[in-house]
């Protein structure tokens, strides 16, 4: 059963768990431990096996945009600006910036 496999998919989140809710529209608790195979096919879940995919399937993209997003992030942490100051008019200006674009550039294509 497709709808099964969906189902246990590992990046389902509270949300995604709310669109099946509503999919299905029944109250599902998968932590219920009278929660079974059986439950599933009383639901019929196979009717709606297409929409469940399609739902397993966003939340999959998600996580992997979460992921590379936490990439990007992490990549950034504890980046520092070099700047100069002058004195006479009060104003910084930044250096180093040849590495700064190069790697705004690489997160671009990242994201």
């Amino acid at each position: 059963m497709p709808a099964v496999t969906d189902l246990r998919c590992q990046d389902l989140k509270d949300r995604h768990w709310d669109q099946i809710r509503e999919t299905l529209k029944t109250d599902i608790d998968v932590l219920d431990p009278e929660f079974t195979l059986k439950s599933l096919i009383d639901m019929r879940v196979n009717d709606k096996k297409d929409d469940l995919a399609e739902i397993a399937l966003k939340a999959k993209k998600e996580a992997e945009l979460e992921k590379q997003l936490k990439e990007v992030t992490d990549s950034w942490e504890g980046e520092e600006l070099k700047t100069n100051e002058i004195k006479e008019k009060d104003i910084f200006i930044l250096t180093g910036v040849e590495d700064i674009i190069t790697k705004l550039e690489d997160t671009h294509v990242a994201i």
